[in-house]
């Protein structure tokens, strides 16, 4: 993907695939948005959070999934990371889209979403699929504006908490 691509001249935000070495910057940033998630219960974040470690992460980078990363300059202000199917390496799962309060507004996790579906496609993925808590408006129009379709709802789900699953289908 080019440079012109993946870089905003304007705020100055890079987009890109993280490495195994950007890990130890990845999980704790994402283990602190995590527990400023407001749409989350407080035994939730505690619990999200407390699975975010270096192996997991590792894990992820190493073929797992990917993650991509929003830099200003050295400074991480947004990330998103995803799973493969475990039965169907052409089955994607998108797992966290987090962006520092800041930073929120400027289009990054939308550029995320765009770069990672890039991904997705060169490794041969054919679905992607998501929640999202039913009390996340922002994540449910970012996955709207994305060409994702709401395909159910799952009520007091995860932590007594209601849900919204999404998918969409790649070319």
């Amino acid at each position: 993907m080019s440079q012109k691509n993946n870089f905003d001249p304007v705020n100055k935000i890079k987009v890109r695939r993280a490495t195994r070495s950007d890990v130890k910057i990845l999980v704790p940033f994402a283990k602190k948005e995590i527990l400023k998630a407001s749409h989350y219960s407080s035994v939730a974040r505690q619990t999200y959070s407390s699975h975010v470690s270096l192996a997991y992460m590792l894990g992820i980078v190493k073929g797992g999934g990917f993650a991509v990363l929003a830099l200003k300059g050295a400074e991480l202000v947004g990330c998103l990371w995803t799973s493969f199917d475990s039965a169907d390496r052409s089955i994607m799962t998108f797992e966290w889209v987090l962006v520092n309060r800041r930073y929120k507004k400027q289009g990054i996790a939308k550029r995320m979403h765009n770069f990672a579906e890039k991904l997705a496609v060169s490794h041969g993925v054919r679905k992607i699929w998501g929640d999202s808590r039913a009390s996340n408006y922002q994540a449910i129009a970012l996955e709207a504006n994305f060409g994702a379709r709401r395909i159910g709802k799952l009520e007091k789900h995860w932590f007594g908490q209601d849900y919204i699953l999404w998918e969409k289908q790649l070319k």
